[in-house]
């Protein structure tokens, strides 16, 4: 039973049938005022709009977003459903010992690719994977963020000004970039040439297609 004037909802009423952004808001709600928390989400609340969308953009302006992690698809045996792990911290201004002040700061970290195939229905985490992410993350909040590095396409750090101009979003991918290998010249040759067959091939059968049709049309009349 939900209610709408329910204390625990800082940061807009959720909507009727949809429970994400009262987990997030519950979660908050029960943070110390130096703490953190953590929890796993679907996909879609990292680009969710409308009245969860307002919310998402409060909770994002409030700046208690500290990290999203993506994780990779077919981890569960349960449901197929893609996930992401949500990281808040209370206080990033005032942090605690051993962490650096990042106000209106968040890492946002694309995992889509760590993993290995362990079924045909079924991935997995492997620990280096696991440690690859956790590391960035200790790094990232570390005095001097030291040993942490942003990889295009896995990693980055962005200011809320910059989630605000994308629309509040928070899918990584829409921050990290795109890491895209140099194409290889030979193979990029190869397909620009079979290309260039098949068109030529093709121009030559209409050719031949119109004079068939021209000699039809001559026969009737």
């Amino acid at each position: 039973f939900r209610k709408d004037d329910d204390v625990r909802w800082q940061y807009g009423v959720p909507p009727r049938g949809n429970a994400n952004f009262a987990w997030v808001q519950h979660f908050i709600h029960h943070l110390a005022p130096h703490g953190m928390a953590g929890f796993v989400l679907a996909n879609g609340a990292l680009s969710a709009t409308g009245p969860q969308g307002e919310i998402k953009a409060a909770v994002i302006e409030a700046d208690l977003v500290d990290c999203i992690v993506m994780l990779p698809p077919k981890l569960f045996y349960t449901t197929q459903a893609p996930v992401s792990l949500w990281f808040f911290s209370k206080n990033k201004q005032s942090p605690r010992e051993k962490e650096r002040a990042r106000k209106r700061e968040a890492l946002f970290i694309d995992a889509r690719k760590c993993f290995v195939k362990s079924g045909p229905t079924h991935n997995t985490l492997t620990e280096e994977h696991l440690e690859l992410i956790v590391r960035t993350y200790h790094a990232w909040k570390a005095p001097g963020q030291v040993g942490y590095t942003e990889i295009i396409g896995f990693c980055r750090s962005v200011r809320t000004e910059l989630i605000a101009e994308r629309d509040y979003s928070l899918v990584p991918a829409r921050h990290v970039g795109i890491n895209v290998d140099p194409p290889d010249r030979e193979s990029t040759l190869q397909a620009l040439n079979s290309s260039l067959q098949s068109i030529t091939t093709s121009l030559h059968q209409m050719d031949e297609l119109a004079v068939r049709v021209k000699e039809s049309i001559l026969k009737l009349g």
